[in-house]
């Protein structure tokens, strides 16, 4: 799950897994040994008209692949009431600003939660450049086509991690940019003018 979380869940996400926790209505105590079966689980995305039900499976252990609507008790002694559940890729496709769930199981009160859905940083685009630069159909793809097109003008230095765009004489740069680490922003990376 690592690098899916920035103030959201970054849209195109997959994989995605989280936790809750389930509490009893009769004393807020939380509720153990709930089944996959026991459970309803709705998504609702911005701008649907409808919520949309998911089905539900047993994970085996806690360490497990994904599956979409997976579920599995964290530890019933220690975490009482909490248990991972393994959200739908659908729910995370670019084109809302957020997503809903619902859990509802007999007995406890309904879990809700929203999840942001937010645009990729720059910093993991020119990632994608420099690792899909020869994959059709990427944004790395187009980076490279618009070097080769301007024949000189633009350069890509995967190396160096900087793009120079050149003046018409196509020797003295114009403008660069470098994505670089910021201590400030932990593992991320920035995009910064040369």
């Amino acid at each position: 799950m690592s690098n899916k979380l920035i103030d959201g869940v970054i849209a195109g996400t997959t994989d995605f897994s989280t936790t809750l926790v389930l509490r009893k209505t009769a004393d807020s105590q939380g509720m153990t040994g709930v089944a996959h079966g026991s459970v309803t689980l709705t998504t609702w995305r911005q701008g649907g008209l409808v919520s949309v039900a998911v089905t539900m499976s047993a994970l085996t252990n806690l360490d497990d692949a994904h599956a979409d609507g997976g579920w599995k008790e964290v530890d019933a002694t220690n975490r009482p009431g909490e248990y991972r559940l393994d959200l739908p890729d659908a729910m995370f496709a670019a084109g809302a600003d957020w997503v809903e769930i619902a859990v509802k199981v007999s007995g406890a009160f309904v879990f809700f939660e929203r999840f942001a859905i937010v645009p990729k940083p720059a910093a993991r685009v020119l990632d994608a450049v420099r690792t899909d630069h020869d994959t059709a159909g990427t944004f790395g793809e187009a980076i490279s086509d618009i070097v080769q097109r301007e024949k000189g003008r633009v350069t890509f230095n995967v190396q160096t991690q900087i793009m120079t765009i050149y003046e018409t004489d196509n020797v003295t740069p114009r403008f660069q940019l470098k994505v670089q680490q910021n201590p400030s922003m932990g593992d991320e990376q920035e995009v910064l003018p040369v």
